[in-house]
């Protein structure tokens, strides 16, 4: 059953109708679909129209990650309550992923890590990343019972950094990210931000 996004109503986007837009479970059917918008993410966020060789690096990863979203993704059939929810709108066309991995060691401290925040290319900039945003803060917080989020982004995904920001996201590390001397490739910084939700209840 598709979950109401409550939020929408909170955002004062206006450019586009978007109060429509519901969640459900990721579903085998959304695969390619799923992978199409993750997959112009990554091509966006490392800018491989101008730097070729990333393009091989990126697949091979992709490889390496074989069967996550097949059938059901393997961090959520991992148990722990690791969850992929797909935004629809009502046509039922998916206009957004979002997701929750949470390892054993993430379960041990309570916490999730951000995954696959994604909207396909031709829908950004109408507030949709914002629900994804609310919807998947709320369920780990309301569902999950969970103390914080923690996630790993690039420096220069400055609109994804600033969304994280406004949903209360603080840097807490970073490390350098990919670099390959061989393919003169620099994945600039990593960045890890985590979300607290007893900060917020103190407040």
């Amino acid at each position: 059953m598709c979950q109401e996004l409550n939020a929408v109503r909170k955002t004062s986007d206006t450019r586009t109708d978007i109060t429509s837009i519901k969640l459900r479970p990721y579903e085998i059917q959304d695969r390619d679909v799923v992978n199409k918008i993750w997959y112009e993410g990554m091509v966006d966020i490392f800018d491989i129209a101008t730097q070729p060789v990333l393009v091989r690096l990126l697949v091979a990863w992709c490889e390496s990650q074989e069967g996550q979203f097949d059938n059901v993704p393997a961090f959520v059939r991992a148990g722990n309550g690791g969850c992929l929810f797909v935004a629809v709108d009502d046509s039922g066309a998916i206009v957004g992923v979002v997701g929750l991995k949470i390892t054993d060691e993430d379960k041990a401290m309570r916490r999730a890590e951000l995954v696959r925040l994604a909207v396909p290319r031709e829908l950004r900039g109408h507030g949709i990343g914002n629900l994804l945003m609310a919807f998947i803060v709320e369920h780990a917080r309301v569902q999950l019972k969970l103390e914080s989020i923690w996630l790993e982004t690039t420096s220069p995904r400055i609109a994804g950094l600033r969304l994280f920001e406004r949903y209360g996201f603080k840097e807490f590390s970073r490390k350098k990210g990919g670099s390959r001397q061989e393919d003169s490739v620099d994945f600039q910084w990593i960045l890890l931000m985590e979300k607290r939700f007893l900060e917020d209840s103190n407040v």
